[in-house]
């Protein structure tokens, strides 16, 4: 476990250090109004993909350990039956309501469209990487996604440098490089055997349980991430929008790491619940998050310190007063860590229903603070809303997942005689 750990962490930040470096660069040529275009897609992408999506890798993964490879492949093809279905209503919706999200979010009706088929293109891609993650092979995992990162890099260097686009390059590019990952996992998974063509309903209605109460739990995670944008473009307008995502990309290395050590130890919990515990299991299991908690809390505070030191050599002096915005985003990034530490449980016994009623009334206390703080502190305000919603995520997921499989989290040390 601890070799893997270590390869799909270093792995997935040498694939997400791709476009960290690249933003120093593109700064110079596209300004914070283009930042703020690309921030309104990406949040498109990101919700659009909350209901095409269906979470679908989750479902995927917590089927995994109990179905035969066959069955494997059934379910696949199943899930994507789904994503097509849904794929063509959110075409309906978006061109029915294109006016609207045109006045709030500044996109053209043609990338509207393009959001679409980025983001069923992204889930495509997601299922085949979660594979890999679940059979525990980092190499082909790390591999495939700096593939992606550094085509859609090298296209977006190629369109904004060299041939002076604005955002649009570097919405182009992200739009081929994910419909061109997502038709490459579609012949690895034919070719793994995970794409067999055959309709199950029992797959259809399971997949359909999971995914469907993951949706407010999406809806909330979406809106912890990325409505924030939302309300900062149309309270501040696309500027200042662009500067609070500068900020939160640089702020984003915390939450990358965090996720590279989630995709790392998730599959060791799983295997662990699969089996029968013993209390000595449970206390090690205990023990050993406790540590990896206490490494992100000192991985967020050296990030913070290293950001007051290297960003005057990052940006220019237009983006300078995105500092306290990055340092604010590790604070929050960091109580994501700790709530990917305990949220899995809930994953494996399928509990989402319960977890997404949590996980939505905090988002919607979270889109209260957020309005509250950006039009008192401005685009500060949308940092201090994400570090006060990431602590009540992470204390109500913890005491929701120890009342629904409880472990030994306030008596580790104790031997049970």
């Amino acid at each position: 476990m601890i070799r893997n750990s270590i390869i799909f962490t270093f792995l997935e930040l040498v694939n997400k250090a791709v476009p960290f470096l690249l933003l120093p660069i593109l700064t110079r040529y596209l300004s914070p109004n283009d930042y703020g275009v690309i921030a309104s897609f990406t949040a498109l992408v990101s919700f659009l993909g909350i209901f095409i999506g269906l979470s679908a890798h989750g479902a995927i993964d917590a089927n995994y350990f109990k179905l035969k490879k066959e069955q494997v492949g059934i379910y696949i093809f199943n899930v994507l039956i789904v994503l097509l279905f849904i794929t063509v209503i959110a075409l309906i919706t978006i061109i029915i309501y294109n006016d609207l999200i045109m006045n709030k979010l500044n996109i053209p009706l043609e990338w509207q469209i393009v959001s679409i088929f980025v983001a069923v293109s992204q889930f495509i891609t997601i299922i085949n990487l979660s594979l890999w993650i679940i059979e525990q092979k980092p190499v082909p995992y790390g591999m495939y996604q700096l593939f992606q990162t550094i085509f859609i890099t090298s296209v977006s260097i190629v369109l904004v440098v060299g041939l002076s686009f604005d955002w649009s390059g570097n919405l182009l590019a992200i739009s081929i490089g994910s419909l061109l990952s997502a038709f490459i996992s579609l012949i690895f998974l034919k070719q793994k055997g995970y794409l067999i063509i055959k309709v199950n309903k029992e797959y259809l209605n399971d997949f359909l349980k999971f995914g469907i109460p993951m949706v407010p739990h999406q809806v909330s995670g979406w809106i912890r991430s990325q409505a924030d944008k939302v309300i900062v473009v149309s309270t501040l307008g696309t500027a200042m929008t662009g500067l609070f995502v500068v900020g939160q990309q640089v702020g984003m290395v915390m939450s990358i790491f965090m996720s590279s050590l989630n995709k790392a130890l998730y599959p060791f919990l799983y295997k662990k619940l699969n089996q029968k515990m013993t209390d000595i299991d449970k206390r090690n299991i205990v023990k050993t998050t406790y540590f990896i908690g206490f490494l992100i809390i000192i991985a967020a505070l050296t990030l913070i310190i290293l950001t007051e030191i290297i960003y005057p050599y990052l940006f220019n002096a237009t983006f300078q007063n995105a500092l306290l915005v990055t340092q604010l985003m590790i604070i929050g990034y960091l109580f994501e860590g700790l709530y990917y530490l305990i949220v899995n449980y809930l994953f494996y016994f399928k509990q989402t229903a319960k977890l997404a009623k949590v996980t939505f009334s905090i988002s919607m206390v979270h889109i209260c603070i957020s309005i509250l703080l950006v039009n008192l502190y401005g685009i500060i305000g949308a940092a201090y809303a994400l570090i006060i919603s990431g602590v009540l995520q992470f204390v109500f997921v913890w005491y929701l997942s120890n009342k629904i499989y409880p472990m030994p989290w306030f008596s580790f040390w104790k031997d049970k005689k």
